[in-house]
């Protein structure tokens, strides 16, 4: 009997976010016995760990099997495997649909096209839409979730968009439902304050509020130092410069013995967060593990995404726009952390991100 193959796209470069969103799958997987997904030759063995097979976009045989290709206009060689496998196809992450470069776009969209009309089942889980600017990308995005056998998106106003689909839906955040997690897990509240943090030199939007977010953050720390309390400036994404921006933001602080540095290795880090005593968090699946834990949390908003899945979730909640970050005092930020209540409804709801899975 042939074995029944998953082919998974994805951003796969060690973010624990995301991470959590394959582990969330795999955990709850009763389906698939092979899984690939594309990453890059220096994760391999950490995803092999996780339990996947692995295709590598920067070993030498994919970049010039890659140039080839797409030299004839045809589509990336990792999106021939749902083809080649006879496999099912899924798209698994956030922020995966966002109007860039139209060069870049629209050969996504040609790749994500072709995989999804040539594996047997298609899926989206997890996805939110957008930012976009023209009807083209949203248009040819509608027709690859109508061609799709379930799309789950986990904000209300992603699903919105689309909803005249019967294929689409929405529910919670998958990491809300805490199948990543392992079982017995419990939660002790200690004397720490996590601070989940993002290099804004990285985003063109943002990248003129670097400085004054950085500020920001250490004086924060300086705040909480100054009570006798330990500060952890977490790196959620190494690839993306989380840990630079720590290690920036640690050299400016006024104690800096009480300061650490975690960078994501593995899910251990999640046995620091769970116990944090107040966590601000910049990375989105920061404030996600923050409700999920119940501590008292202050999110930073770059990006639309946030506010959209927050407000599906529950109306209680502050945040800081990093927008405008540089008119919020740092004493206010810390006025403003609160517990974000969810409804007992949204993290059972979490677990029907992967109901149309057959």
């Amino acid at each position: 009997m042939m074995r029944k193959r998953l082919i998974i796209w994805g951003y796969f470069i060690k973010n624990l976010g995301d991470d959590l969103m394959l582990s969330s799958f795999l955990n709850s997987n009763d389906t698939y016995e092979d899984i690939y997904i594309i990453t890059k030759k220096q994760y391999v063995n950490y995803y092999k760990g996780l339990g996947v097979n692995t295709i590598t976009s920067d070993s030498l045989v994919y970049k010039i099997l890659n140039i080839i290709l797409y030299g004839f206009h045809l589509h990336s060689p990792y999106f021939y495997l749902p083809k080649f496998f006879n496999a099912d196809f899924m798209i698994l992450g956030g922020s995966l649909f966002i109007e860039s470069s139209r060069r870049y776009s629209i050969y996504q969209i040609r790749n994500l096209k072709y995989a999804v009309t040539k594996s047997s089942r298609s899926y989206v889980i997890g996805s939110n839409f957008g930012p976009y600017s023209t009807d083209e990308f949203y248009q040819n995005y509608k027709d690859i979730f109508s061609m799709c056998d379930d799309v789950c998106f986990r904000d209300d106003y992603s699903y919105q968009l689309f909803s005249s689909l019967n294929t689409t839906r929405y529910a919670p955040d998958i990491v809300l439902s805490g199948m990543w997690e392992k079982k017995n897990s419990y939660r002790k509240e200690e004397a720490y304050v996590v601070i989940s943090v993002i290099n804004l030199e990285n985003r063109d939007n943002l990248k003129g509020k670097t400085a004054e977010f950085e500020r920001k953050l250490k004086e924060i720390s300086d705040y909480h130092t100054s009570n006798g309390e330990r500060v952890i400036l977490a790196s959620f994404c190494k690839q993306e410069g989380d840990l630079v921006a720590c290690e920036r933001i640690k050299s400016n602080c006024k104690d800096q013995d009480l300061v650490t540095i975690l960078n994501y290795e593995n899910f251990d880090m999640l046995n620091i967060i769970k116990n944090a005593k107040i966590l601000y968090g910049a990375r989105f699946h920061s404030i996600i593990l923050a409700i999920y834990y119940n501590i008292p949390c202050l999110p930073f908003v770059y990006s639309k995404k946030t506010l959209n899945a927050l407000k599906s979730y529950t109306n209680n909640f502050s945040h800081v726009n990093l927008l405008d970050i540089e008119n919020t005092s740092s004493d206010i930020i810390i006025k403003s952390v609160n517990k974000i209540s969810v409804s007992d409804s949204v993290l059972e709801d979490s677990f029907n991100q992967l109901k149309g899975i057959k």
